[in-house]
């Protein structure tokens, strides 16, 4: 891991620094070793990677070395076992990305600032309307429309459209156009398993019929975000996180010990011992447990009346 060189905070720094400030110590400025129990497990992200690396090197189309392009992808992050379910989402997205007329230009754009750094997926233009959007990719388990009403408050969207007049005026692909806003694209993952002697063309096709694999195109109009004041907030954090590095001791957040069923892997630096250690301190029962334990209970009863006898 190690200290990190420079002091700009990206969104997922911020975002960490939010959650807890303990967390974003240990990882970004002291660098502390992870926990010999951590789960490093990182294959939905891989996953994730996989699937970015391939549209933005086909920008987002239909190409000859499309699904070769997947092959190379699976490989290099380790997923081949994904492969069929990366095929289906990218042919998905793809689909989409073509009925909504857009074209990407920019793929990978790095944004910079003396206290900001972050890269935008795609920047896309509209030629008919003369606009360009932001398009921010994610991958998920499964979609909730839920998710819509925070969208305009998103944090990660406004930090980019804040930057968008800087970032136009330097692009001749972007000479002409206005920024509208920001799509966040979704593509939903699939749990389906391969059947037995199922190829992996059949596998693919049915992966693609099914009712669960989703690429949406959300669109968040610059009108109704919140950009100035989500930008303060970061600057605001911004200054909370050159404090830490200066010195100043950072909270502990209790609450964000454990996300979604995984543990911290810096749990021991806050809790005293790792993990599973922690976890050995309690007991864990079964209905099995208790049906057990009732039975032993009901002959230690019968055993003890014995010595009546």
């Amino acid at each position: 891991m190690g200290q990190e060189k420079s002091t700009r905070l990206s969104y997922s720094s911020s975002r960490l620094l939010q959650a807890c400030e303990q967390r974003y110590f240990h990882y970004k400025v002291k660098g502390t070793k992870i926990d010999a129990d951590a789960d490093d497990s990182t294959e939905a992200f891989d996953v994730g990677k996989a699937f970015h690396e391939v549209l933005e090197n086909n920008f987002h189309n239909f190409s000859p070395s499309l699904h070769l392009d997947i092959i190379k992808a699976c490989k290099k992050y380790n997923v081949e076992h994904k492969y069929c379910m990366i095929t289906a989402m990218v042919i998905k997205y793809v689909e989409m990305h073509k009925a909504s007329k857009l074209k990407a230009v920019i793929c990978e754009q790095k944004i910079t600032s003396p206290i900001f750094v972050g890269y935008v997926d795609a920047l896309m233009v509209d030629e008919k309307k003369k606009e360009f959007w932001v398009v921010d990719l994610k991958t998920a388990g499964r979609w909730s429309d839920s998710k819509l009403a925070e969208l305009a408050d998103d944090e990660q969207l406004n930090l980019y459209a804040y930057f968008m007049q800087q970032v136009s005026d330097t692009l001749d692909e972007l000479k002409g156009y206005k920024f509208a806003g920001c799509r966040y694209r979704v593509t939903t993952k699939l749990t389906m398993k391969q059947k037995t002697g199922e190829s992996d063309e059949k596998y693919t096709a049915r992966l693609m019929k099914s009712e669960s694999l989703k690429s949406l195109d959300i669109v968040v109009p610059k009108s109704v975000m919140k950009i100035d004041e989500t930008f303060a907030r970061f600057e605001a954090n911004y200054k909370r996180s050159i404090a830490i590095r200066e010195g100043a001791a950072p909270s502990k957040n209790f609450g964000n010990c454990m996300s979604y069923f995984r543990p911290c892997e810096y749990w021991s630096q806050c809790h005293g011992s790792l993990n599973t250690k922690c976890s050995g301190k309690v007991i864990c029962l079964t209905k099995d447990d208790h049906v057990m334990a009732a039975e032993n209970e009901k002959i230690n009863e019968e055993d003890s009346s014995l010595d009546f006898l």
